[in-house]
């Protein structure tokens, strides 16, 4: 005689409660004898087929705040017609000063403006 519908999702509940106890009661052994396998073979994480995370990026010497920013970056052009007005030279090529901006639309060349022309 086979059981009705009520009483086979009464079965169902009572296995899936007996699963989560066995899983709970079994893993750590499994872990314990996981771990002894990679220690005795000395197995990698790329061996086990785990996905290793890329390296981390070096910090730059300029890392100098304690929150990880960056420390200004040294002035690479000065205005030729003012000294104290500088540039990194860093952002995107049309968020160049005015300064630059001028002294380019003048008939200037950049190169003009290096604080260390090479």
């Amino acid at each position: 005689m086979s059981k009705t519908y009520k009483e086979l999702i009464k079965d169902r509940a009572q296995l899936d409660d007996a699963i989560k106890t066995a899983l709970v009661n079994e893993k750590p052994a499994a872990i314990a004898s996981v771990l002894e396998l990679i220690k005795d073979f000395g197995l990698t994480a790329e061996e086990c087929g785990f996905k290793v995370a890329a390296p981390k990026k070096k910090a730059s010497k300029a890392v100098d705040k304690p929150d990880g920013r960056t420390a200004p970056k040294p002035a690479k052009y000065r205005n030729p017609n003012n000294p104290n007005e500088t540039w990194t030279g860093l952002g995107a090529k049309n968020k160049k000063p005015v300064w630059v901006q001028e002294y380019l639309a003048a008939g200037g060349k950049i190169e003009d403006c290096l604080i260390n022309p090479k």
